[in-house]
C-alpha cells in the first residue's frame, strides 16, 4: 500500500500548475474565465510613476513579479495591484 509520494517539479511548472488552477477555480464561479491583463515595461512605469531603473530594481529585489515571454518583461495587473497594495502596507 502507498501511502505517500514526491514528485520533483521546476518552480515555472509549478506556477503554471497554480495558474490553471486558479483559472479552473475562476471559470467556475463565474461562468467564464476573466482575461488576464499585461502590461509592458513602459506602461508599467506609467501607472506606478516611477522610472524604469527604479522598476528593475523592485523586480531584482521581488517587490514585483513579472513575467518573461522570450526577452520581453511583462507585468499582470494582480502583480501591480499586489505591489501597490504591498507598498501601501508598509
Amino acid at each position: 500500500m502507498i501511502t505517500g509520494f514526491t514528485m520533483t517539479i521546476t518552480p515555472c511548472e509549478l506556477k503554471q500548475i497554480v495558474r490553471e488552477a486558479v483559472l479552473e477555480t475562476m471559470t467556475e464561479k463565474n461562468g467564464t474565465p476573466t482575461e488576464m491583463k499585461y502590461y509592458t515595461r513602459y506602461e508599467t512605469c506609467e501607472i506606478l510613476h516611477i522610472s524604469l531603473s527604479t522598476l528593475d530594481t523592485y523586480v531584482k529585489r521581488g517587490a514585483i513579479i513579472c513575467s518573461r515571454v522570450g526577452k520581453r518583461a511583462l507585468f499582470s495587473q494582480d502583480d501591480i495591484d499586489k505591489a501597490l497594495a504591498k507598498n501601501r502596507s508598509n
